[in-house]
Order: C-alpha cells, then structure tokens, then sequence
C-alpha cells in the first residue's frame, strides 16, 4: 500500500514538470501571437482607412472648373484640402 502512495506522488511530481517546462517552452509563441495579433490588426486600419482616401479623391471634381480657393472638406476618419 506504502509504494502505491509514493508512486502516485513521483508520477505528479512529474506530471507538474512536464507541465512547467511545457508552458515555459510555450510562452514566446504566445507573446509573437499577440504581436502579430496587433500588427495585423494595424495593417487592416491603415488599409481601411486608405482606402477611405482613395473613395474620397475618386469622388472629387478634377477639371478646369473646380474652383482655385482651398476649401476643407471633412470624411468620417480623414480631412482633404480641395484646391
């Protein structure tokens, strides 16, 4: 009965081991998935709001009768100077 306690606690000691080494050799993948988390999330917010600037520039007049006096036109995330 004696051997079969001290089994059991060899065999957790062990298993809490395996389990600290485990998480240790884990946790850079974890810290470059959160970087990349975040430079993803960056690149979809520039595109988005490139994209935005691209809309607004399509839409303005290009012509000989757009008038010469700066006039500030204001979009949801970006602010164009129309000359």
């Amino acid at each position: 009965m004696r051997e079969t306690a001290g089994f059991i606690l060899v065999e957790a000691t062990l298993a809490g081991a395996i389990i600290g080494f485990a998480l240790v050799a884990l946790g850079p993948i974890f810290v470059l998935s959160i970087k990349a988390n975040k430079i993803a999330e960056q690149t979809k917010v520039a595109t988005q709001l490139s994209s935005e600037l691209m809309e607004e520039i399509r839409l303005r007049r290009w012509d000989d009768l757009t008038p010469l006096s700066p006039q500030v036109i204001v979009t949801g995330s970006v602010t164009l100077w129309d000359r």
